[in-house]
């Protein structure tokens, strides 16, 4: 948060001073004002990207995740206000269910017969991950899920 503060706050003068909101001596000459417009783009980018950065960070708990699973996919969709992100995975080809990860950032691999992924679930603590593993790996008779 203070790097995207300050970040932001340092260019912004140079900003006010670029559309002469800061009063100077002498103008800016019309081929200097367009050279320092260009100059401070790139800043102006990362400024940006600090700040979307800082808001995602924000408001990381408000995102509402939701899982359906169904006998040929998973679909996941999260939700952050009116902002909507829908995933779906064809699984009816898995053959194989594995689980990688610590135990406190674990995830769930649905595997095809030529261990190409199909799907990732991640985020998931350990326990909650060996509980999605074995109810999926009932539903599509596969064996239990690996480690």
């Amino acid at each position: 948060m203070f790097v995207c503060a300050f970040w932001n706050d340092i260019l912004s003068l140079f900003v006010l001073h670029l559309w002469g909101f800061i009063p100077s001596e002498q103008p800016l000459s019309e081929a200097a004002w367009w050279g320092f417009f260009v100059f401070l783009i790139p800043f102006e980018i990362v400024g940006v990207v600090l700040a979307c950065g800082f808001l995602v960070a924000l408001f990381q708990d408000s995102i509402l995740v939701s899982l359906v699973f169904a006998p040929d996919e998973i679909q996941c969709t999260r939700r952050l206000w009116c902002f909507k992100k829908q995933k779906k995975w064809n699984v009816s080809e898995a053959s194989k269910i594995q689980i990688c990860g610590a135990s406190e950032d674990c995830e769930v691999q649905f595997l095809d017969s030529a261990d190409e992924l199909l799907c990732v679930i991640d985020s998931l603590k350990l326990e909650d991950a060996r509980w999605l593993a074995a109810e999926q790996a009932t539903m599509h008779y596969l064996s239990q899920p690996s480690e």
